[in-house]
């Protein structure tokens, strides 16, 4: 069976999160076979959401939310996805959100990844500063004999009260587990993605 072919480090982590009755928040990335996470969240009863955006091929999109969805983890569409992740952390369920892409400059700020400025999505920051439930990031790895997922300590909070600044810093501070993440494994990072392809305006060119 497929669960014997994936051992889970760190789980104290998130129960040590989950306990706090305020629902999780958690970090991943495209980094490893990510598809089989809510494999893990079924073996070890993890209430899972993923936020997702839905593919521009239809047939293919269909394919993955079932793939998703087979194991019991609900999916939350990126359109308009706040009210049902509030709504979940409520319940004390546990959202998961990919944090390697990059955004339009309305919906992210521009933070250090990998030594370069990028636009980031503030989502994950804002949502934390607005319900304060925990953070933490969880990676799922390929290896030899099978597979890893491995649940990282919570993330602190940065909440001083300026709130700009608290988004910047806590965005930051997700960008850099993502980071960490990947410089354990950079040839597991699948990612075609232009991570990088927009630029802060004191980069941007001079005529």
């Amino acid at each position: 069976h497929m669960y014997r072919r994936i051992r889970v480090d760190g789980l104290q982590h998130y129960r040590a999160a989950y306990e706090k009755g305020r629902g999780v928040l958690a970090i991943t990335g495209h980094l490893g076979n990510w598809e089989l996470l809510p494999i893990v969240a079924d073996r070890h009863r993890i209430p899972l959401h993923i936020v997702y955006r839905p593919l521009d091929f239809t047939p293919l999109n269909l394919f993955f939310e079932r793939l998703r969805a087979r194991f019991g983890a609900r999916l939350i569409p990126t359109s308009h996805a706040m009210i049902r992740i509030v709504r979940a952390l409520k319940k004390k369920e546990v959202v998961t959100i990919l944090m390697d892409q990059s955004v339009d400059w309305y919906d992210g700020v521009w933070v250090d990844f990998f030594g370069h400025r990028t636009c980031t999505s503030k989502g994950m920051a804002l949502i934390a500063l607005k319900t304060r439930s925990p953070v933490l990031p969880v990676f799922l790895y390929r290896e030899e004999n099978g597979f890893r997922v491995e649940f990282g300590p919570e993330i602190p909070l940065v909440r001083t009260g300026d709130k700009t600044k608290d988004i910047e810093a806590n965005t930051l501070n997700y960008g850099k587990a993502v980071e960490r993440a990947i410089r354990r494994h950079p040839e597991q990072w699948f990612w075609v993605h232009r991570r990088w392809k927009k630029k802060p305006y004191c980069e941007w060119p001079r005529n």
